[in-house]
C-alpha cells in the first residue's frame, strides 16, 4: 500500500441469489443477480474518487460494501491496509468512526421521531461517550459547521420542519460528527432543488479542505463528476469499464459506453449539441442476471465485433492511472 492510499477494492464481488421458481428448483439452475462483479479500484487519502453511471449499474450497491453495511460475496475491501471483512466488534467500532455515509434521500435516512439534536446525540454518545451540556455544545458547533445557524434552536426541531437543503446539511452534519477518513456520497445531491445543490457541493468541498475527508462520489450527474472529482470510474451492469484522472475522461473518452454516457449529457446550450463528441446508443440495458462471459455493452455497442461475443474484456492501461476494459479501445482512440 502506497503512503497516500486509505482505501483498496479488489475483484470485489457482490451477488444476489434470486428465487427461480419450482421450475428453477428442479433443474438446478440458480438465478444469480450480478450487482458488483469484480470492481478493483484506489482512492488516496484527501481525495474524491467519483463513481458515474446508468441506474442500475451497481453504484450504490458497492458504496453499501465499503461501508461494511453489506459484506461482498468475493474479493477484500482494505481500508487503511485493513482487511474490513476480518474486523472483529472492536475493530467494525473504529471503522464506523473512520467511514460514513450520506445517502441519496435526506428525509429516508432521518428518524422522523427523533429532533436533529437527538439523530446527532447519537453516534457522539455512543462513540465519544458525551453527555451534558458537552454534548449540547458538540451539537450546536455541528449544526452551525454545516450552515444551520442559530445550532442550538435548529437542534429542537424535528426533520419534518426542515427544508430539503436543510435536511441533507443535518445528514452531512451526522456523516461527518466523528471526524471520520472517508465519507462515501451516494447521490447527495440528487433529491434537491438545482438553486440548493451548488450549496450543497460547496459545504461538501470545504468541510474537504478543512477536515482532511476523503470522498467516494457516486452521481449519475455528469457535472458533479467533474466539478468534484479528481478521479473517476464508469460503471456498467456491475463493471468498471473505465477509470483515470477526471480531466481525461472527459477529455478522451476511450470506451464507448463511456462516450454514450457523455454524450447523452444534457447542456443548457442549444448550440452544444454539435460540438458533443461519443456515440449515441439504442436498445436496452442487459440483465445482470446469470450473465454471459462476454462483453456487457456489447447489444448496444456500435463497435461490436464477434469476440465481443465471447470474451469479457479485461482493463488494460491506455496511458499512466487511465484503464479500460474494451477489445477495441485502440481503434477508437485512433480514430480520435
Amino acid at each position: 500500500m502506497s503512503a497516500t492510499e486509505l482505501l483498496r477494492l479488489e475483484n470485489v464481488e457482490r451477488r444476489f441469489v434470486l428465487g427461480g421458481g419450482l421450475g428453477g428448483l428442479l433443474s438446478g439452475h440458480r438465478r444469480v443477480l450480478h450487482a458488483v462483479d469484480g470492481v478493483s479500484l484506489t482512492v488516496a487519502a484527501g481525495e474524491t474518487f467519483g463513481i458515474a453511471g446508468e441506474s442500475g449499474c451497481g453504484k450504490s450497491t458497492l458504496a453499501r460494501l465499503i461501508c461494511r453495511l453489506d459484506r461482498p460475496t468475493a474479493g477484500t475491501i482494505r481500508f487503511d491496509g485493513q482487511d474490513i471483512g476480518q474486523l472483529d466488534r472492536r475493530g467494525l467500532r473504529r471503522l464506523y468512526r473512520d467511514v460514513q455515509m450520506v445517502f441519496q434521500d435526506p428525509m429516508a435516512s432521518l428518524n422522523p421521531r427523533k429532533t436533529v439534536g437527538a439523530i446527532l446525540a447519537r453516534p457522539l454518545r455512543l462513540q465519544e461517550g458525551l453527555r451534558g451540556a458537552a454534548l449540547a455544545g458538540r451539537i450546536e458547533r455541528l449544526l452551525e459547521e454545516v450552515d444551520l445557524r442559530p445550532g442550538g434552536e435548529y437542534a429542537q426541531r424535528y426533520p419534518h420542519e426542515l427544508s430539503g437543503g436543510e435536511k441533507q446539511r443535518v445528514v452531512i452534519a451526522r456523516a461527518v460528527a466523528l471526524r471520520p477518513r472517508l465519507v462515501v456520497a451516494d447521490e447527495p445531491v440528487t433529491s434537491l432543488d438545482m438553486s440548493i445543490r451548488g450549496k450543497i457541493l460547496t459545504l461538501m468541498r470545504e468541510l474537504q479542505a478543512r477536515h482532511g475527508l476523503s470522498y467516494v462520489l457516486i452521481t449519475h450527474d455528469l457535472r458533479v463528476l467533474r466539478i468534484m472529482s479528481s478521479r473517476a470510474a464508469v460503471m456498467y451492469l456491475g463493471l468498471v469499464m473505465e477509470t483515470g484522472p477526471t480531466r481525461a475522461l472527459f477529455a478522451r473518452r476511450l470506451h464507448p459506453y463511456t462516450q454514450a454516457l457523455f454524450a447523452a449529457e444534457m447542456v443548457p446550450d442549444p448550440d452544444a449539441a454539435r460540438h458533443t463528441r461519443g456515440v449515441l446508443v439504442t436498445g436496452e440495458v442487459a440483465s445482470a442476471i446469470n450473465p454471459a462471459p462476454a462483453c456487457r455493452f456489447r447489444e448496444r455497442c456500435p463497435f461490436r465485433q464477434a469476440r465481443c461475443d465471447t470474451v469479457q474484456p479485461v482493463p488494460e492501461e491506455a496511458a499512466p492511472g487511465h484503464w479500460v476494459a474494451c477489445h477495441r479501445w485502440r481503434e477508437i482512440a485512433a480514430a480520435g
